[in-house]
């Protein structure tokens, strides 16, 4: 196989002010930055507005997100098992996203803290003035070095996007 292609785990970080939408007792819905695309992640890599684009309209990402189960996990997955990274562990959920929106190259979502007790601790911080940082995690096919970057390509099936810390 090809060092450049392959099957492969993909994360980036991006951290924003959340814009609070409704606070509510049990969960706060804001508006925050997922990711950007086009520019180069704090992984080194570079994810296409195109392919991500392509990935939010697979019809499973557009099934979850209708139906409210686009769930997010309090952190990456410790474990590298492709089978951990593929699915979302029900006792680590800490906030749901309901919708994502392009601003240019900055993908926006409108993100809701969920009922659980890591969703909780997400609302609280927030209330308390933190930043929200979420990271994508995906499997996709192709990466190809770019200078000192790596260039991701499709097809890319989301898993979520994590809260983590910056």
């Amino acid at each position: 196989m090809n060092s450049n292609e392959g099957f492969i785990v993909c994360e980036e970080m991006t951290s924003s002010t959340p814009s609070i939408l409704a606070d509510e007792n049990q969960s706060i819905t804001f508006e925050a930055i997922l990711q950007e695309a086009d520019a180069p992640n704090r992984n080194k890599r570079i994810y296409g507005k195109d392919v991500l684009t392509d990935a939010l309209a697979n019809p499973t990402v557009k099934e979850k997100i209708a139906n409210k189960c686009f769930y997010g996990e309090a952190g990456h997955p410790l474990s590298t098992d492709i089978k951990r990274q593929a699915y979302i562990d029900q006792t680590n959920i800490s906030h749901i996203v309901t919708s994502t929106k392009w601003e240019g190259n900055l993908l926006k979502g409108i993100v809701e803290t969920a009922q659980t007790s890591i969703g909780k601790d997400m609302r609280g911080l927030i209330r308390q003035g933190s930043k929200v940082s979420f990271s994508m995690r995906a499997l996709g096919n192709v990466i190809k070095q770019e200078g000192q970057y790596k260039r991701v390509y499709g097809p890319l099936m989301i898993v979520a996007y994590d809260w983590v810390n910056s």
